[in-house]
C-alpha cells in the first residue's frame, strides 16, 4: 500500500536578522556571503528578502528589488531559490505570491523577472503563475547563481500585471 502523502505547512514572510543562520547554512560556494549582503541591502530600503517556510523551517528565499537605477526592471523578482530539500512542496508559489503582494502593497501595478535559459525549469512555473514574456532580453544579472564561469547568458524578461487577476 502506498504511503500517505504528507501535508506540509507552507508560508512566506519578510526575512529578519534571525533568519540569517538558516540562510547561510544553505548557501552554496557560488552564493557564499550573499545572504548577509541581501539582508543588509534590505535595511537600506527598496530591497526585500522573503523567506519561504516548510513546517516552520526556512526552505527558500526570494528577492523583490524596487531600487530604481534607471536601467533595471522595477519592481523585479530576483533570486527565487527553493533549497533542494524543500522542493516540490509549493514553496516557490508561496514566495512568488508574497513578493507580488508586497509589490502591490507598495503601489506597483506590475512586476518583472528575468529567466535564463540555464534555468529551464523555472519558465513553466512563471507562465503558470501568470507571467508572460515581454519579448525583451538582457544579459543575466544574477550570475552568482549560474553554474558556469562563462559570459553571462541572455535572459528573457517576463512581466505580470498586479491589477488584473
Amino acid at each position: 500500500m502506498p504511503e500517505a502523502t504528507k501535508t506540509h505547512t507552507v508560508e512566506a514572510r519578510l526575512a529578519t536578522a534571525d533568519d540569517l543562520p538558516a540562510l547561510i547554512a544553505n548557501e552554496t560556494s557560488r552564493t557564499k556571503g550573499l545572504s548577509a549582503e541581501y539582508l543588509a541591502e534590505q535595511e537600506r530600503g527598496d530591497f526585500y528578502v522573503v523567506v519561504g517556510l516548510i513546517d516552520g523551517e526556512i526552505g527558500g528565499r526570494a528577492i523583490l528589488d524596487c531600487r530604481d537605477d534607471g536601467e533595471t526592471l522595477v519592481p523585479e523578482m530576483r533570486l527565487l531559490w527553493v533549497f533542494p530539500h524543500a522542493r516540490r512542496k509549493g514553496l516557490g508559489v508561496a514566495m512568488t505570491a508574497a513578493l507580488e503582494d508586497l509589490a502591490r502593497d507598495l503601489g506597483y501595478r506590475e512586476i518583472f523577472l528575468g529567466v535564463s535559459p540555464e534555468n529551464p525549469a523555472a519558465i513553466p512555473l512563471y507562465v503558470e503563475l501568470g507571467y508572460a514574456p515581454t519579448g525583451e532580453h538582457r544579459a543575466a544579472v544574477n550570475v552568482s547563481v549560474l553554474d558556469t564561469d562563462a559570459e553571462p547568458p541572455m535572459e528573457a524578461v517576463f512581466q505580470k500585471s498586479l491589477v488584473v487577476r
